[in-house]
């Protein structure tokens, strides 16, 4: 477990070349910059990266725009990153601020 503070937990695992961040409760201005360090070491350290945001309450811009950071980063490194389980609020949330297909979650 990385970080951890009231409604929100960060955690990582790996398995070989993939790491597994888990994102639990509210990804907002206040936590996103602990998740962009912790998605910095995983892109520059592992060739897959999975997001777990299926834990996910609430994202607001700062937290859209971590995971956006995260996926320009991999894409430069020639690293994969992948978002699974992003619940229906998150994809209405990326689809209002025109983030949905950069993140690869469609709208639901």
């Amino acid at each position: 477990m990385v970080g951890s503070s009231g409604d929100f937990s960060v955690s990582t695992t790996s398995d070989g070349g993939t790491a597994t961040l888990t994102i639990a409760g509210e990804l907002d201005m206040m936590t996103a910059p602990g998740v962009r360090a912790e998605l910095i070491d995983a892109i520059d350290n592992f060739e897959h990266v999975v997001v777990d945001i299926g834990a996910l309450d609430v994202v607001d811009s700062a937290g859209l725009a971590t995971l956006l950071a995260a996926r320009k980063r991999a894409d430069a490194a020639d690293r994969r990153l992948e978002l699974i389980r992003p619940t229906p609020s998150f994809k209405k949330v990326a689809e209002i601020a025109g983030m949905a297909e950069s993140l690869d979650v469609g709208a639901g």
